[in-house]
């Protein structure tokens, strides 16, 4: 029994309606959640095939390329959808899924003295204020953790739980003086 081979102009509709929204601050979770969906076209390992083909000496066109294109103009389409207007700017050249996804590594993802002393502070000036549960005080503290750490400055366990306790005791005892 042989197994039919994939029909060459399927294309997947992608619904990211449910992602996070990229801003100039959450690249790293945005692209994990993203990514995931992307995978093969964004990282280039499903280039886009030659637009044509030689079948027995005669030059015809590529269904398959067809069908790529497609897929990726999709791709775009909710890469664009999941980000903030704010950032738009920084990809409206792109043509591909693939260039769309560098160049927003390669400007949200690298690690610069600016970026990871933001990072720091917005670290240092987290507090846990009443109006916010102990779940949501602690996701932000991961967040900027892990944005350290993704940009190859990771805190120790001992420095983020000071961070942690710092944030909480200056709800309750206010700063000390």
């Amino acid at each position: 029994m042989t197994v039919p081979s994939p029909v060459p102009d399927t294309v997947l509709f992608l619904n990211l309606n449910q992602s996070i929204q990229l801003t100039k601050h959450n690249y790293s979770p945005w692209s994990y959640q993203v990514k995931s969906f992307l995978e093969g076209y964004v990282d280039g390992s499903h280039p886009c095939p030659s637009p044509t083909k030689t079948v027995t000496g005669k030059t015809e066109p590529n269904l398959a390329y067809n069908c790529w294109l497609r897929q990726d103009k999709l791709i775009v389409a909710a890469i664009v959808g999941n980000i903030h207007p704010d950032i738009a700017s920084v990809i409206n050249q792109s043509k591909t899924s693939a260039v769309i996804w560098t160049t927003l590594s390669n400007t949200y993802n690298k690690p610069s003295h600016a970026h990871i002393k933001q990072l720091k502070t917005r670290l240092k000036n987290t507090t846990k204020t009443p109006d916010i549960t102990i779940d949501d005080y602690m996701s932000k503290i991961k967040s900027c953790t892990v944005a350290l750490a993704n940009l190859g400055n990771p805190m120790n366990n001992e420095d983020i739980t000071d961070a942690v306790l710092e944030g909480i005791y200056a709800t309750i005892y206010g700063p000390i003086i």
